[in-house]
């Protein structure tokens, strides 16, 4: 029973979060929101480097892990199921991720 236990943890509820993919998944879906909205508009995107990632993650300390995965995490749900070629919705869009931090 014990190791049972001891498997289960590690395979679930023991899993480290990764801010940093959880970063990178943010930003894509937030540059393609900003995408479709410069194309609707007619202008250059703003996009973000993914890269940028790794630097904003790499000195968080253990117990700051889970809280900025679930941040990134709640900007991504909103980017992701934005409608951002209407300038409402993009805008809304922006204000509700600004509200995940």
């Amino acid at each position: 029973m014990r190791f049972v236990s001891l498997v289960s943890c590690l395979a679930v509820a023991c899993a480290v979060p990764d801010p940093e993919a959880a970063c990178k998944n943010y930003l894509d879906a937030r540059n393609g929101c900003n995408r479709d909205y410069a194309k609707e508009q007619g202008t250059e995107p703003v996009v973000v480097d993914l890269e940028t990632c790794q630097e904003e993650t790499s000195g968080l300390a253990d117990d700051e892990l889970k809280d900025a995965a679930d941040r990134y995490d709640c900007m991504y749900d909103v980017y992701a199921s934005a409608h951002c070629r209407d300038a409402d919705e993009y805008e809304q869009a922006n204000a509700d991720a600004d509200a995940c931090k």
